[in-house]
């Protein structure tokens, strides 16, 4: 762990406003206007009035390469020749201290602004910039050697040691990866709620269910909702390296990446901070993948753009994730990973990409489809039938448990023998008959073998009649499968080692559950006590930490199971 220091900030607040940028430093040709939000960087403004002065032209260039220490040196020069209070100047100092992340004075000068000129808001960024300022009210910071991590007082504070671990060896691995470095430190700002996610984003409830889109990478910062904001959580640690990624790609080849590749990119490098191959995906993903290449219905890099955010279902999306993960794999198949940087290099030139690929291949792009798309249907995929497609659930206000966590979206089908087995299992364990239970989920099982909802209900009751011997398969069944789904499957199979003295295990798979859903009292607990077993002082006197924060929570998963 690299160092740490902490800050308290009364004057911060988090903010990602989806708008165009008026000023564009990378030329490009495509049409921008009224494009809807995506999870990389655009040619975004935040709401100001055009700016004339070239001083200020040159301050809000800097800002759209995201070079803040240049548009610093902008505004000090605007002090010096007298322009500070001048129209352009307050609108360049506005969007300025909006970049630096002091949300509070970007609007106070955006008030002076309005007030002294009278501008025209018309996407409201002096309201929109208002209210995050107050949501944000006290926020704290505290930094490593390349990264400041920003949250709000409470239980998200229990993020910060790992989410600054998590960063430091992404940048270890992906600078090198990438050939590229941040001029500065890198800012993450964790949203304490989906709504202050969604009024900083621009997405919509719809989106994040519908995608899972939780995170975005804009105005030179990564900017993430809490795990908590999501029903089951979310693997925040792997989201917030794979943001990394997308700023990386933006140093390297500014706004002319597209978004397929930018996210396929991201995507396979996202695991590399572990010091895994890059390129790995779950058994789910490549299902998808495999079902759409039998079908011949792969989405199109066409139906990708604009944005990830915007694709139609959540299968879309874990689709669209796997297929350019693979087209980055055949890349570095064919020239190894400098071959993606290449490719990269010449799109900061020209945002043409068929053009960029068909240059480093030295083939015509239709060929080049082609081989892809051969690559993938020759890959040893592994096809699972009747998985289920895990979405994203919006935590409402109110507990949460376990059961709750685990259930189907899906209406209950009366002409499905799987549902009504499924359904008297549901009755009989709350009247407490679990072994009564046990026999009809077993026997919905028996019908949809790989249904997560059924191995986790059937897990669930071998648990409660102490049969761990069966509970086993079926919950690193579900592991294997899902490995980044339900936190209470890692959480069951810590509970079994620790129970069997195993606590090498117990401590990898509770710790799996964190990833996830880092905020269960309980699983921080049963880490504290295995930390102290191993004489893992370092860990204990974290997980101590943790649990001091975490202790007046109510929203906590259900009793240990």
């Amino acid at each position: 762990m690299k160092h740490i220091k902490k800050h308290s900030y009364s004057n911060i607040a988090f903010v990602l406003i989806l708008l165009l940028m008026c000023t564009a430093v990378f030329g490009a040709t495509r049409n921008v206007e009224n494009i809807p939000p995506a999870e990389v960087p655009e040619r975004h403004d935040v709401g100001y009035v055009p700016v004339s002065d070239p001083l200020a032209i040159r301050g809000v260039a800097a800002l759209a390469s995201w070079d803040l220490a240049a548009a610093d040196n902008v505004a000090e020069q605007m002090k010096t020749e007298g322009k500070w209070s001048s129209r352009d100047a307050l609108a360049f100092r506005s969007r300025l201290a909006f970049f630096h992340g002091d949300y509070a004075l970007s609007s106070q000068i955006y008030e002076e602004l309005n007030s002294a000129y009278d501008v025209k808001d018309p996407e409201k960024f002096g309201e929109r910039v208002k209210k995050l300022a107050e949501i944000m009210k006290g926020v704290k910071s505290f930094e490593s050697e390349n990264f400041i991590v920003r949250v709000t007082p409470g239980p998200d504070e229990i993020l910060i040691y790992d989410a600054l671990e998590t960063l430091e060896k992404a940048y270890d691995i992906l600078t090198v990866d990438l050939d590229v470095k941040p001029t500065s430190k890198v800012v993450l700002e964790v949203f304490p709620s989906f709504e202050s996610f969604e009024l900083a984003s621009g997405l919509s409830e719809e989106n994040v269910e519908t995608t899972g889109t939780v995170a975005v990478c804009k105005f030179a910062r990564l900017i993430v909702t809490t795990p908590r904001a999501l029903m089951r959580g979310y693997e925040w640690r792997d989201t917030i390296a794979h943001e990394f990624v997308h700023y990386l790609i933006f140093l390297r080849a500014g706004y002319n990446c597209p978004i397929w590749l930018h996210e396929g990119i991201a995507k396979y490098e996202e695991n590399r901070w572990r010091n895994q191959k890059g390129g790995q995906l779950s058994p789910i993903s490549q299902s998808l993948l495999a079902a759409a290449i039998k079908r011949n219905n792969l989405i199109t890099f066409k139906e990708m753009d604009p944005s990830f955010a915007l694709l139609p279902s959540a299968t879309a999306g874990q689709l669209a994730f796997a297929e350019v993960v693979y087209c980055v794999k055949y890349l570095v198949h064919r020239g190894g990973f400098k071959l993606v940087l290449n490719i990269l290099d010449r799109l900061r030139k020209d945002n043409d990409y068929e053009k960029a690929i068909s240059a480093e291949l030295g083939e015509p792009y239709p060929r080049f489809m082609a081989k892809w798309k051969k690559f993938m249907a020759q890959s040893d995929l592994e096809s699972i039938e009747g998985v289920d497609i895990v979405g994203i659930k919006i935590r409402k206000t109110g507990t949460r448990n376990e059961e709750e966590e685990e259930e189907p979206e899906e209406e209950f089908d009366e002409n499905d023998p799987a549902d009504r087995y499924s359904r008297l299992g549901k009755l009989l364990q709350n009247e407490g008959r679990d072994a009564a239970a046990l026999i009809e989920y077993k026997k919905a099982l028996e019908i949809q073998p790989n249904n997560v909802y059924l191995m986790n209900k059937t897990a669930y009751m071998h648990m409660r009649l102490k049969n761990f011997d069966d509970a086993i398969p079926l919950l690193e069944k579900i592991a294997h499968i899902y490995p980044d789904a339900f936190p209470a499957t890692y959480k069951r199979l810590g509970i079994i080692y620790r129970h069997r003295r195993d606590y090498e295990k117990a401590k990898e798979y509770f710790e799996l559950s964190t990833d996830i859903n880092p905020y269960d009292h309980e699983v921080q607990s049963a880490l504290w006590k295995i930390y102290s077993e191993l004489s893992l002082e370092d860990e204990r006197l974290e997980a101590q930490r943790k649990l001091a924060i975490l202790v007046p929570m109510s929203t906590t998963s259900g009793p240990v199971r």
